[in-house]
């Protein structure tokens, strides 16, 4: 049986895949403030 962690951050921590630089921000950002790179949302699990 698979569990859900109810677990909620209140705030994001995002990772540019391009030049690396993380943010965090209690906003969804769609890319970089440093170089406008694609960034991926680094505080929940992947499986």
């Amino acid at each position: 049986m698979t569990r859900a962690d109810p677990f909620t951050p209140e705030e994001s921590y995002y990772e540019c895949l391009e030049c690396g630089s993380r943010t965090l921000t209690e906003d969804h950002i769609g890319s970089c403030p440093a170089c406008g790179g694609e960034v991926r949302n680094i505080g929940v699990p992947r499986e």
